[in-house]
């Protein structure tokens, strides 16, 4: 066999290689999430049922699936229309009241992936929330602001208990990109009683705390709903473009922020068309270089007496 035609062969495999890899760390990321013994696990593969748990599966209204953060089809979902919606029935959530409480000891988690809008919201966009009783002590919500809003306009706002805090702003916001978003928390904590976590695959894993008052307590014990406020409502996950949501996984305990950290590092993103265009240009000039090796390698036998 001919040198240059092996190494086309081996650029051939290597590709072939990365990609199966590529489809792979879907799988691999949901095993990492299966590890840590999720309550509640709606993968949304073409499909709105708990893969773990024995909750209802999600209720959809209008919302559609698309393509998720590896490049699968119909793995994640997405929200176009004022009152697209996944909703549940019952309280997924551990903790939580329809009144405040000040002896409150719920403990929980949850982490998903969310794409973003394709520019700033031009009205509230709401990720998920918990918010049929609409309590000032019990809310738990993930939205993003309008772009006209008197404080951190077009910023991403977590809001638990009687608190609000915006943990990603305007100028940072990557739009049309998957990010990975985690919350835990526990009631019976004086300060701090809730963790945050936010990052672009491939990038760091920001964090912050948030201090509800001693009487709040996380969600209203109602139904849940993701990429809208609530059922009926019109302000869905979207507008400019479409929302995403995908992997959404629950706990009724609090992971440690290396759990977190874990379920993180197993994102492994889609290459970037930049990065494939890099490994054939490199795969390229590797084949043309044993082209002219070979070349050299005949010319002096040729010359040889």
């Amino acid at each position: 066999m001919k040198p240059f035609t092996f190494r086309a062969l081996v650029a051939v495999a290597l590709i072939s290689i990365s990609t199966r890899a590529v489809a792979q760390t879907a799988a691999a990321y949901q095993s990492v999430i299966n590890s840590e013994s999720p309550s509640h696990y709606f993968t949304l593969d073409n499909t709105l049922t708990d893969s773990v748990g024995a909750a209802p599966a999600l209720n959809g209204f209008s919302h559609t699936f698309t393509t998720n953060l590896w490049g699968d089809p119909s793995a994640a979902a997405a929200f176009h229309n004022g009152g697209d919606i996944l909703t549940n029935s019952t309280d997924l959530f551990s903790g939580g009241g329809t009144a405040p409480n000040p002896g409150a000891t719920g403990t929980g988690s949850m982490s998903f992936l969310l794409r973003t809008l394709t520019g700033v919201a031009t009205n509230q966009s709401w990720v998920f929330g918990q918010s049929t009783s609409l309590g000032t002590s019990n809310q738990f919500f993930l939205f993003f602001d309008r772009n006209t809003a008197s404080s951190d306009p077009g910023a991403l706002k977590l809001v638990v208990g009687d608190t609000t805090n915006t943990i990603l702003s305007l100028n940072r916001i990557s739009f049309r990109s998957w990010y990975y978003f985690g919350v835990t928390y526990d009631e019976s904590r004086d300060a701090g009683e809730v963790r945050w976590y936010l990052g672009l695959p491939g990038g760091p894993l920001n964090s912050g705390t948030l201090d509800m008052g001693n009487s709040a307590v996380v969600g209203d014990n109602y139904s849940v709903s993701f990429g809208n406020r609530s059922a009926g409502n019109q302000v869905s996950f979207s507008n400019p473009g479409d929302g995403g949501i995908d992997e959404i996984a629950i706990w009724n305990r609090e992971l440690s922020s290396s759990e977190i950290t874990a379920q993180f590092n197993a994102i492994v993103p889609e290459p970037s068309g930049a990065s494939l265009l890099v490994l054939g240009l490199a795969l390229g000039a590797a084949m043309r270089s044993q082209r002219r090796r070979q070349w050299e390698r005949d010319r002096q036998r040729d010359a040889s007496p």
